[in-house]
C-alpha cells in the first residue's frame, strides 16, 4: 500500500522540484547565489540588480548614479584647430612682426606660443634686412660701379649721376669719428692725370643723406690723400687740391650705415703751374702776402701779364651764388699789377676767364697801377685767381692781396 501511494505522488514531487518551491536539495546550488542581470530603467538606462553588491540577496536594490550625471570636460589640447583659453595662438599659424632693426619680419606659432620675430631675407636694397648687421650681403651688385674693380672713369671731367641706393659696404670711408660710422654702402671712381694739376671733387644732388668722399692714391686701398664729410653744410662733401701725375680712385660713402641715395659728383681738373706750393690753396677769405718776383712766368691774362712772373691761387666755392671779389689797391706797391679770375677745369689756370682788370690810375680809392676785380660765380666751382704784372717788360714785386668769396 505504501509502495503504491508513493508512486502516486513522485510525479508530483519531480514537477514541484522543477519549479523550484523554495527546496533545497543537499549538494545543488542556491538558485538565488549570483547577481541578478539587472533591466533598462523607463530612461534607458541600465538599472542595478537588486543584490549587484554584496549582500548578494539583500531583497533590495542597489543605489546607482542619476540618469543625468554629466561626462567630465575634456581637457584643452594644443593643435586642435581652436585657440583655448590659455594659448597664444594656434601651431602651425604665422602673422607680421617688426623685427629689432626696423625691417618687416614673421613670426611662428609653435606649441600654441608665438615664436621670435624672425628677419626677412636680404633683398639688395641698400637696408640690412636680415638683423646681422650687414647690407646686401651676398647680392648681385645694383649698381655698376659697387665695386673697385667696376669703378666708373671720370678722367675727362664733367658731371656724373650716381647712387649708392643697393651699395654694398666695401670699405670703412675716411671720416669715422664721433660724427660717423663704418658701414655704409659705397660706390667708386676713377681718374688718371697725365701731369700734375689742381683737382676739384664736388658732391650735390641728394640733401637728405650724409655723405663722405675718399680720394686715394694708386688704388682702392692706396693712401688718403683727400677726405671730406660736409664741406658746405649740406652734409655732402667737397674736396679740392693739387695732385701728380698718376691714378687716383674717389669713393663715396655713407657716413652712417643707413646713410644712402642719390647724387650728382662734379669732376674738374687743370693744370696750373705753381699751384704745387700748398699756400696757394686759399682755405678762405683774407689777405694774402709775398713777392711775385719768386714766382714763374707760366700765364698770363686777357689784360696783361705776357712777360711777368704769376702768382696762381685757388679754392672751390659751395653751391649757389658767390660774389667773388680780389684787389691789391692798399698795399702800397708802386708796379703795376693785373688780376684775372678763371673758373672750370681744362685749361690752363682754369677753363674759361670770368674777369680781369689791368692797372687802375687816376682813382683815389686804389694806389695807382695796382688792380680790382669782381664777379658772381654760381658753385660748386673750381676758381682760379691769377696775379701777374700789368705793364710794358718784366713787372714784379712784394705785394698784400685781399680776396672775399
Amino acid at each position: 500500500m505504501m509502495r503504491d501511494e508513493t508512486r502516486r505522488f513522485l510525479p508530483f514531487l519531480l514537477l514541484a522540484a522543477s519549479l523550484g518551491c523554495g527546496l533545497n536539495a543537499s549538494g545543488l546550488p542556491s538558485l538565488d547565489g549570483g547577481p541578478d542581470p539587472g533591466s533598462p530603467d523607463p530612461g534607458g538606462e541600465i538599472a542595478p540588480p537588486d543584490d549587484a553588491a554584496p549582500p548578494l540577496d539583500d531583497a533590495a536594490a542597489d543605489p546607482g548614479p542619476p540618469d543625468d550625471t554629466a561626462t567630465p570636460d575634456t581637457p584643452a589640447a594644443c593643435g586642435n584647430g581652436v585657440v583655448e583659453p590659455g594659448e597664444e595662438c594656434e601651431t602651425g599659424g604665422s602673422e607680421p612682426c617688426p623685427t629689432a632693426c626696423g625691417t618687416a619680419g614673421t613670426r611662428f606659432c609653435l606649441d600654441c606660443r608665438w615664436g621670435p620675430c624672425a628677419p626677412p631675407p636680404e633683398t639688395c636694397n641698400g637696408v640690412d634686412d636680415d638683423c646681422n648687421g650687414r647690407t646686401d650681403e651676398g647680392c648681385t651688385a645694383a649698381v655698376p660701379n659697387d665695386r673697385c674693380a667696376g669703378a666708373t672713369d671720370i678722367s675727362p671731367g664733367g658731371l656724373f649721376p650716381g647712387s649708392t641706393v643697393g651699395a654694398a659696404s666695401d670699405q670703412d670711408h675716411c671720416a669715422i669719428s664721433e660724427w660717423c660710422h663704418p658701414g655704409g654702402g659705397d660706390v667708386f671712381y676713377r681718374f688718371t692725370l697725365s701731369a700734375p694739376e689742381v683737382v676739384f671733387l664736388s658732391l650735390q644732388g641728394g640733401p637728405d643723406w650724409d655723405a663722405v668722399l675718399t680720394v686715394r692714391a694708386g688704388g682702392c686701398d692706396g693712401p688718403v690723400l683727400g677726405c671730406d664729410d660736409d664741406a658746405c653744410g649740406n652734409h655732402l662733401p667737397q674736396w679740392v687740391g693739387h695732385l701728380d701725375a698718376g691714378s687716383y680712385w674717389a669713393v663715396i660713402d655713407g657716413c652712417e650705415p643707413d646713410d644712402f641715395g642719390m647724387f650728382v659728383l662734379r669732376y674738374a681738373h687743370a693744370r696750373c703751374p705753381g699751384t704745387e706750393d700748398p699756400t696757394t690753396l686759399l682755405p678762405g677769405p683774407g689777405t694774402y702776402w709775398d713777392d711775385s718776383c719768386a714766382w714763374d712766368n707760366d700765364s698770363r691774362s686777357a689784360c696783361g701779364g705776357e712777360d711777368d712772373a704769376d702768382v696762381p691761387m685757388y679754392f672751390a666755392l659751395c653751391p649757389g651764388p658767390h660774389t667773388v671779389r680780389a684787389s691789391t689797391c692798399d698795399d702800397g706797391e708802386e708796379w703795376p699789377s693785373s688780376l684775372a679770375i678763371r673758373t672750370g677745369g681744362g685749361g690752363l689756370c682754369g677753363g674759361a676767364e670770368a674777369t680781369c682788370s689791368g692797372p687802375i690810375y687816376g682813382r683815389i680809392d686804389c694806389d695807382d697801377g695796382r688792380s680790382r676785380v669782381q664777379t658772381t660765380i654760381t658753385g660748386p666751382q673750381l676758381v682760379f685767381l691769377l696775379l701777374d704784372g700789368g705793364g710794358p717788360g718784366p713787372q714784379c714785386g712784394p705785394f698784400a692781396i685781399t680776396v672775399d668769396f
